[in-house]
């Protein structure tokens, strides 16, 4: 599913791609130069940010709209849940099953299972616990609950 107003924009070579059962919700912005890789499973709050480039501005006798771009590839992992108004940095590769607190902005990679918040991101627990399985298609228990 993908809200109003959202803006896709990719440039040759690079491409966007986006996994099964993929949320993204209203005035989100993709673009990439380089290459955005959306795992399986993942929900995009409103106006979030993913920009595999920057604006080049070294030099002071050139204006930065003619510098160009530098940057490298994004990869979002499945599972993963970005909160509103989250930016994404070029380069960042955000693990599986992480969590993206509101607004904040992720500069450096995330692994798995983390929970980042802030501005830049910063990681401050882990939501996988100990007993959980690696393969995705057992079915887990939760507190009493029977499994079938």
């Amino acid at each position: 599913m993908i809200g109003v107003g959202c803006y896709f924009l990719a440039r040759r070579p690079a491409s966007i791609t986006l996994g099964k059962n993929v949320i993204i919700n209203d005035f989100c912005y993709i673009t990439a130069c380089y290459g955005i890789e959306i795992g399986n499973n993942v929900s995009i709050a409103e106006h979030v940010s993913i920009r595999d480039y920057n604006h080049e501005f070294s030099s002071t006798n050139i204006p930065i709209s003619m510098q160009g771009f530098s940057g490298s590839p994004i990869k979002i992992g499945d599972d993963v849940w970005l909160g509103r108004g989250v930016m994404i940095a070029s380069g960042v590769t955000i693990g599986k099953g992480c969590v993206v607190g509101a607004n904040a902005v992720v500069t450096k990679d995330l692994p798995d299972w983390s929970i980042a918040v802030g501005v830049p991101a910063k990681v401050i627990r882990s939501r996988k616990p100990d007993s959980v399985a690696e393969n995705p298609d057992e079915i887990y228990s939760i507190k009493g609950s029977v499994q079938i």
